[in-house]
């Protein structure tokens, strides 16, 4: 009796918070049906189709551009961790047959508005993620051809696939749910470390307006933490007993069931207190970096299993929504920097002197809301954000190396 009266009460708490957010949705301008059917997410069939066109679109990509077989893949990694040499024949024939397919692919895209439909049932989750993985592979072969290019001394070329690869990104980020989110900001960071790669190789050779110019537009392109929200308040709607939401993998999911049904709960529970930790999260996402990092503390011993799990993945992904917005205001900057010591012959003392002549304005740093903090080395310089930490390190240890993301987001040049 004593627990169908609790279970009772989670219930009652958890339809209230339901009924909060859906209130929030709707001051937002989310429509929902009285049974959150998922179509009702899309205004109408013609809009659905066009999805489903873009969804094939991808599919057939993956196919013809991705060797079936993969066994191109060691030579592949080999030459994005060592450089291009001339004894890459086979990618070279490989990069130039699908050179012209996947131009003709992203141009379509470019077209349409990329949507992944919701995963009904395990097979369609299956299906799914093989495609996700296949393009992953093309971002692999996207990040070759630079390599290629810049063995050639083609430099504009590899500066014009840079471009390719983070717009790539984007489009994949647009895509509609979680693991797509995750998959193309990692694509986009990785075409902005080729790119700031390209600006030191040849610093004398780059057109920097045209530079800036184009960072700028990309900039402009995806509210990295607002998009995340938005893919948020979708899969909300799509949690389901049977199926593993994309963020988790298979083995994970069923863990977290087989865990969570032994501590007494049934199937219901388990629907409603994800859903609960997503609109926490929704909620955290709203907020700034400094603010909304304070905010997702987890507790040692949650009523709710659900956090242990889910809030810690949600949290990662809000954490690299900061890390890429970094990376782009970043490369901002450094195009500045070149584009004055190009100029002058020397970098200058402080950022604020880039603006105007040689930056519209100074981004701040997306953790701290502060400026970056920067100092002149030798010959070249350090640029650093304090991190997903929120603390300052003084750039002793580097976020990305760092098992925890403890320390700074550090640039340099020596």
């Amino acid at each position: 009796m004593k627990i169908r009266d609790n279970l009772m009460e989670k219930n009652i708490w958890f339809f209230l918070a339901v009924f909060v957010f859906l209130c929030g949705c709707a001051a937002t301008g989310v429509k929902q049906s009285e049974r959150f059917p998922r179509a009702s997410i899309v205004k109408d069939e013609q809009a659905i189709a066009t999805q489903q066109d873009a969804y094939e679109d991808f599919k057939a990509a993956a196919e013809l551009i991705i060797p079936v077989d993969m066994t191109l893949k060691y030579p592949i990694m080999e030459v994005l961790n060592k450089g291009w040499t001339k004894e890459n024949k086979e990618l070279e024939k490989l990069l130039s047959d699908n050179g012209p397919a996947f131009k003709e692919f992203q141009e379509g895209l470019e077209k349409k508005r990329f949507t992944l439909p919701a995963v009904n049932t395990i097979e369609e989750r299956r299906k799914r993620l093989f495609i996700i993985g296949r393009w992953s592979e093309l971002a692999r072969l996207l990040n070759l051809g630079v390599q290629s290019q810049i063995y050639k001394n083609d430099y504009t070329g590899a500066v014009q696939s840079c471009f390719n690869i983070i717009r790539f990104g984007q489009m994949v980020e647009a895509g509609g749910n979680s693991l797509l989110k995750r998959i193309g900001m990692s694509i986009e960071s990785n075409g902005y470390k080729n790119f700031r790669n390209m600006v030191f190789l040849q610093p004398k050779r780059m057109n920097y307006p045209h530079l800036l110019e184009n960072i700028r537009f990309l900039q402009e392109g995806i509210d990295v933490k607002e998009h995340f929200g938005q893919i948020l308040k979708k899969e909300f709607f799509d949690i389901k007993f049977g199926v593993s939401p994309l963020l988790l993998e298979d083995m994970a999911w069923q863990e977290f069931l087989e865990s969570y049904l032994e501590s007494g709960y049934v199937k219901e529970d388990v629907e409603q207190s994800v859903r609960v930790c997503y609109m926490d999260a929704i909620q955290y996402i709203s907020l700034s970096y400094n603010e909304g990092l304070t905010k997702w503390i987890l507790e040692r011993e949650p009523q709710n299993p659900a956090r242990q799990v889910f809030l810690p993945i949600l949290k990662n992904m809000y954490i690299e929504c900061g890390r890429l917005e970094t990376e782009r205001d970043a490369t901002f900057i450094i195009i500045g920097l070149e584009y004055y010591y190009d100029k002058n012959k020397a970098y200058p003392a402080k950022l604020s002197e880039l603006v105007p002549d040689y930056l519209p304005l100074l981004p701040n740093d997306p953790f701290s809301e502060e400026p970056f903090v920067y100092q002149r080395r030798g010959k070249g310089w350090i640029i650093y954000s304090i991190g997903s930490d929120l603390k300052d390190g003084f750039a002793q240890q580097n976020s990305y190396l760092s098992p925890d993301s403890s320390g700074d987001i550090i640039f340099f040049k020596e």
